[in-house]
């Protein structure tokens, strides 16, 4: 199983619970670990808690570690895990719904893809309106509630795409797209569109509007946007903003507050050219640029720490550096005091 040799430097300015890599202003407290237990805070002091130890009310955890099936160390509860981010210190792949740290900026993947077809919203509200789609077409003597017409067709569906009912309930199919694109008030750049995500929602129940309704054999698109290629889907949700990254035909977009960046976010904590974006065998990955707080990548589940790995992890002002390393066997140690 081996050991962990736990570093935990924390800044002693707390502002946003973020960390500066360029302050000289740390404490650091350092540990070796061949147990489960629990790290916490109280106060301004960081402490491990072993099994056989009562944590006290009100101390903050940090992380956890518990040992698995292949008694190797794992970071996080199987059903939980606490506000802890991973320090992308080497390029890194990103997914769909992972959660990217910026400074105070928050982001949330929505969709990456290589095809034309434009998610703005999750995958699953697509499938939950499909069986509504289908039942709305051959419903004819059903009323849009925009146009107050009944009649519609195979390329003009009245569609049924939130949770609204009775009069409210259908929607022609070009009628909720010439309305959805007089709500957008997308703010376009060369590289990225900025989208209202208020628009996304029905105005009476405020649930999302699928990206993607199939009537049959057919698909039709909500959103569309011109030369879209391979793009990034993120949502601001703290400003309520959809960000459509469109890498057109480059293979790399910068990210940062400066006219440098390719794309521009304004927000103090963000570094001038702060994090890389980059596309290689039609996957993502991040590369941070030395920025000033750092490129965090929320660890939504366990993590399993393997043999020799060394980990870096990010919780508030606290930077965590997690190495582990075998132990060494008796005989091994007999030999080098022989020796």
């Amino acid at each position: 199983m081996g050991e962990l040799i736990v570093t935990i430097t924390t800044w002693d300015k707390p502002n946003y619970e973020l960390f500066d890599g360029e302050s000289q202003n740390y404490r650091i407290q350092e540990y070796l670990i061949d147990e489960p237990g629990m790290f916490c805070r109280n106060g301004e002091n960081e402490t491990f808690f072993d099994q056989n130890m009562s944590r006290k009310d009100g101390v903050r955890i940090l992380f956890n570690l518990r040992i698995d099936d292949g008694r190797q160390f794992v970071i996080g509860d199987k059903d939980q895990i606490e506000d802890l981010w991973i320090q992308s210190k080497n390029e890194q792949q990103i997914r769909q719904n992972d959660v990217i740290k910026l400074g105070k900026k928050v982001l949330k993947v929505l969709n990456i893809s290589n095809e034309n077809n434009l998610h703005l919203t999750h995958y699953q509200n697509v499938v939950i309106q499909i069986q509504n789609v289908e039942t709305s077409f051959l419903e004819s003597q059903n009323m849009c509630r925009i146009c107050l017409e009944h009649t519609c067709n195979t390329s003009n569906p009245l569609l049924s795409l939130c949770r609204c009912c009775g009069s409210t309930k259908y929607v022609h199919y070009e009628c909720v797209k010439t309305w959805l694109y007089g709500k957008m008030q997308a703010k376009q750049s060369q590289y990225c569109t900025e989208i209202n995500a208020k628009s996304v929602r029905c105005e009476i129940c405020q649930s999302f509007y699928p990206s993607m309704v199939y009537t049959g054999d057919n698909v039709l698109g909500l959103y569309n946007l011109d030369n879209l290629k391979y793009h990034v889907v993120l949502e601001d949700v703290e400003n309520q903003i959809i960000m459509v990254l469109n890498f057109g035909d480059q293979t790399t977009l910068t990210v940062g507050r400066g006219h440098e960046s390719n794309i521009k976010i304004s927000e103090i904590t963000i570094s001038r050219t702060h994090l890389a974006l980059v596309i290689r065998n039609n996957k993502l990955y991040i590369e941070d640029k030395n920025s000033k707080f750092g490129t965090l990548i929320k660890l939504q589940k366990a993590r399993r720490i393997e043999k020799n790995e060394t980990l870096f992890l990010q919780s508030g002002r606290s930077r965590i550096m997690i190495k582990h390393k075998e132990k060494r066997k008796r005989c091994a140690l007999l030999c080098n005091f022989l020796e």
